[in-house]
């Protein structure tokens, strides 16, 4: 079966990118007035509707903090529902050794992390939504639609361009 995928960042894509964390709030929007956590998923999820057959990778630096589980539950249902895991994994991340020491290595780019993942899993297409194109290959850049940081995929332009390209997945 051929495998296609969307990988999924969540700040600046689902909700504005201004995300923080703190022991008192939790994980809470911060400048951004009005603006509510995964405020566009509903928009992501009748975008969607139509290609019933493209599974989500989350792409996003919320598996590094809280977990792959915790981070797609945060995700309504019908986009956990589509979940088949992320680009970061501990087991390629974080090599550690026989005496359980671990590397410094600073973490990879985005681009460069979407796309150790796409070598992985090989799919037979794929488009990734994200705010930043840091690390992404200029050959690979057709397979990314950059969003607004702060609109995400409710930008008019950012809305249009997921519709145009998940044609491609009909």
């Amino acid at each position: 079966m051929d495998l296609d995928l969307l990988y999924l960042d969540f700040d600046g894509v689902l909700h504005p990118e201004s995300v923080y964390v703190n022991s008192r709030r939790g994980i809470h929007l911060r400048d951004a007035p009005d603006r509510n956590l995964f405020e566009n998923c509903q928009l992501l999820i009748e975008e969607l509707a139509r290609y019933p057959h493209v599974k989500v990778v989350l792409s996003t630096s919320w598996v590094r903090s809280i977990g792959f589980d915790r981070a797609r539950g945060r995700l309504p249902l019908p986009l956990q529902a589509r979940c088949i895991g992320a680009t970061y994994h501990s087991r390629f991340h974080q090599p550690g050794r026989e005496d359980g020491a671990r590397s410094l290595r600073p973490a990879p780019l985005r681009g460069e992390e979407v796309m150790a993942d796409v070598q992985r899993r090989r799919p037979h297409k794929w488009l990734a939504l994200d705010d930043t194109d840091e690390g992404w290959p200029d050959e690979e850049r057709n397979n990314l639609i950059l969003t607004h940081p702060f609109y995400g995929i409710s930008a008019p332009t950012v809305r249009q361009a997921l519709h145009a390209e998940l044609g491609r997945f009909g």
